[in-house]
This record gives structure tokens, C-alpha cells and sequence, in this order.
């Protein structure tokens, strides 16, 4: 047994072959080929790929401990991805929308504080 492409793997188990083949970048077009020698002769498999990404951003929001009327109020907040996250939006509430390049979304919204 071999394997052969970028993200591309082939272990023998107990009970077959597992094949891992993922392309690493959002987009990409990867091809591979899995080669297996059984007793009846070599075996040639063809692998085709296309990158996707299903896992949404994740975003925290850091409440403010209070906020003053007629003042700037800064809101604290981080976003993070397995890939990168496109864009940050924050909503009048209080509300940040993370968005990453596979158009996945997320929100967090901050908690309560008072305003004196």
C-alpha cells in the first residue's frame, strides 16, 4: 500500500485501510492516488478534492463594566478561526457578527452593564 498527494494518507488497520485526503486550503483543487497491491494485481484509485470549510469562526464579546452618556465606549472583543476571519461586524447592541472566508458566521453578544 502507498499513498501519494498533498493531504494525502493511507494506514493499515486491523480491519482495512483508512484514507485520510483532505485539500489544506479553502478552494483548492487536489488530486492524489491511492495504490493498492492485492493478490490479483496492483490497483490504481483515482482521489479528487475540493477544499471547504464547515467550521464557523468563534467570537467573545468582554462586557463593559459600566459606560458614561456623551462618552466614546470601547468594546472589547476577539475572533478567532481554523482558517481567517473576514470580517467583524458590531451592532448597536452590543452584538459582534464574525464572518470567515467560506462565508461561515458566528455571533456573540456582550452582557449587561449600566450607563451612568
Amino acid at each position: 500500500m502507498s499513498a501519494a498527494g498533498a493531504g494525502f494518507s493511507a494506514t493499515r488497520t486491523a480491519h482495512g485501510v483508512l484514507i485520510v485526503f483532505e485539500p489544506y486550503e479553502l478552494d483548492e483543487v487536489a488530486t492524489g492516488t491511492l495504490t493498492l497491491r492485492l493478490r490479483s494485481g496492483v490497483v490504481h484509485i483515482a482521489l479528487h478534492g475540493h477544499g471547504i470549510d464547515t467550521i464557523a469562526p468563534k467570537v467573545t464579546v468582554e462586557t463593559p463594566r459600566s459606560a458614561r452618556t456623551g462618552r466614546p465606549l470601547t468594546i472589547h472583543f476577539t475572533a478567532t478561526d481554523n482558517g481567517l476571519v473576514r470580517s467583524c461586524t458590531l451592532t448597536v447592541a452590543g452584538r459582534v457578527i464574525a464572518v470567515d472566508r467560506a462565508g461561515n458566521r458566528t455571533s456573540a453578544t456582550s452582557g449587561p452593564f449600566p450607563i451612568r
